[in-house]
Parts: structure tokens; C-alpha cells; sequence
């Protein structure tokens, strides 16, 4: 049996073996790009709305055009601790990149405070987040009218990405695994679309 000599080795991998493998990893971030812009045509529009929020003044749904957001929609439940870790990395990652406007609505357990909320749930203090507090049993039905969000997502803890239009571009479930990967990689997707 002959001997391939080293040095023909080589020029075979660097001719032929690093072409495919970029060619590989090209076509699966092309493909992946696809998905998400799939996942991110228009669902939706935000419904009128109008709210007290944190910083004593009224939001309603028109202060949300010519901006993209990531809304939080965060029950009371025994793990939105963790699901509000998960959103706050989500967004630290992102808001070096992007221009982060960000409103979170919040379930208010009775006996709770907003302050102490506030706290505990690390919201930071900036004008690109806004906060609303609402009682625990008030959160999915708002939320529900407000940015139709679907069946499947009624009573969940979500993220919802709406367009500079107010149209919203997909569902986020802070509960699942799956749902959280696709967050990740569709955010930088959703701030990079045209329209």
C-alpha cells in the first residue's frame, strides 16, 4: 500500500476539507436565518392600551411606535425568578448591540409591594424599560387583549417582540427550554429586519 505523503495530506484538507466545512457551517446559519425570519412574520397587532406604570405617569400602546420592544409578561408563580434571570441576560447580551426598549408587566401577589418587587426582581432603573404592575389575577387577561396573544400562551410567562409598527413578531414561553433557545437566536434577527 502506498504512503500519502504529509505534505499532499495537507493540501487536501486545505483545498478541499476547509471549503466544506465553511461551506457547512455557511449553509446551517443560512438556514437558521430562514427559520427565524419565518418565525418573525407579523402575528398580530398590539390592541389599545392604557396604563399606570413605575415611574407615575400613563403608557399606553402609541408611546410603543417607531421602536421595536421586547415585552415581558411575568405572572406570580413559584419560578419567575428564574424566568426573570433568563430575560435579564437575554437583554444584557442583546443590549450591547441593539437598542433595547423593553416593558415588562408584572403579577403583584396580595401583600406584596411594588418596591419590593421591583427589588427582588432586579429591574433596573433606566427609561428604555418600562415596568406596570398589575394583580396576579389581572396579568394574563391583560395581556391577553392587549397583544393577542394566542391560546397557547394564555397563562404563561412570555416574551412577546413587537415591531416600530406595533406589530407583533412572535411568542416567547419563559417556561420552556426550547422557546428560550429560539429567543435567543431570533432577537439579533428581529433588530436586523428591514421591515
Amino acid at each position: 500500500m502506498a504512503k500519502v505523503p504529509i505534505k499532499q495530506l495537507i493540501v487536501f484538507i486545505v483545498i478541499v476539507g476547509l471549503p466544506l466545512t465553511a461551506w457547512f457551517f455557511l449553509n446551517k446559519g443560512s438556514q437558521m436565518r430562514k427559520e427565524a425570519l419565518e418565525r418573525l412574520q407579523p402575528k398580530g397587532s398590539v390592541g389599545h392600551f392604557q396604563m399606570s406604570v413605575d415611574i407615575d405617569s400613563i403608557f399606553d400602546a402609541g408611546m410603543m411606535s417607531g421602536k421595536r420592544w421586547v415585552v415581558g409578561i411575568l405572572g406570580h408563580d413559584s419560578i419567575r425568578g428564574v424566568q426573570m434571570q433568563f430575560f435579564q441576560e437575554l437583554l444584557r447580551q442583546a443590549g450591547n448591540e441593539f437598542p433595547m426598549h423593553v416593558f415588562t408587566i408584572a403579577a403583584i401577589a396580595p401583600g406584596e409591594r411594588i418596591e419590593g418587587l421591583s427589588v427582588a426582581m432586579g429591574f433596573p432603573s433606566t427609561p428604555f424599560w418600562i415596568k406596570a404592575y398589575l394583580a396576579s389575577i389581572h396579568v394574563f387577561p391583560f395581556a391577553q387583549g392587549a397583544f393577542e396573544v394566542p391560546n397557547a400562551y394564555s397563562d404563561r410567562d412570555i416574551l412577546i417582540f413587537v415591531d416600530e409598527k406595533g406589530r407583533i413578531r412572535n411568542y416567547y414561553s419563559l417556561e420552556d427550554e426550547f422557546d428560550r433557545k429560539q429567543a435567543v437566536r431570533d432577537l439579533p434577527i428581529f433588530y436586523a429586519l428591514k421591515n
